[in-house]
């Protein structure tokens, strides 16, 4: 069987992954290798490995984004920040039929907060972050005209929370 990660805790528990080609993602399996349920799990996680990709409609999210994954901006970063980028550009799957051109600021802010929500500032701001390197990308290469993100501000710590990274006191 091609494509598995089989991983030990220090636990002695054992983990079985299926490792996707295109994106790097690992899909947990069963850890019973010889249940009918574990070859069902691979066959279908290989199916989605190898099957046809849909076709990417002109003028929508999901082709600016399968644009910025080819182009050499993105295959230029270091390994790290491309796993990322690829990691936060696959969490917005939920927007990839949205036309760029409907693409607001105001409904931007709307998704932006939709992710803040339960303490996840930094999660909200660093998908802006990613998000406005793809728009930036598709206005030179003329697949959109403008960078609705420049208007949407980052959102700040709260005064009353602690600097994450505050000097240690002796």
């Amino acid at each position: 069987m091609r494509n598995i990660n089989i991983f030990k805790s220090r636990h002695g528990k054992t983990y079985i992954y299926y490792r996707d080609q295109r994106t790097g993602f690992l899909r947990k399996l069963p850890s019973d290798k010889k249940s009918p349920e574990f070859y069902e799990a691979w066959k279908q996680a290989d199916a989605d490995n190898h099957g046809t990709v849909p076709a990417v409609q002109s003028g929508t999210w999901a082709e600016l984004k399968a644009s910025y994954l080819k182009s050499p901006e993105f295959l230029d970063l270091s390994d790290r920040t491309r796993k990322d980028y690829a990691y936060y550009l696959k969490r917005m799957h939920e927007m990839d039929a949205v036309p760029v051109d409907q693409m607001t600021p105001a409904s931007l802010m709307v998704w932006r907060d939709k992710i803040a929500e339960g303490g996840r500032r930094r999660t909200a701001n660093y998908t802006l972050t990613v998000m406005s390197r793809v728009f930036k990308m598709g206005i030179l290469r003329g697949l959109t005209k403008d960078n609705p993100l420049r208007e949407v501000p980052k959102l700040k710590r709260a005064k009353d929370k602690p600097k994450a990274n505050r000097p240690w006191t002796d």
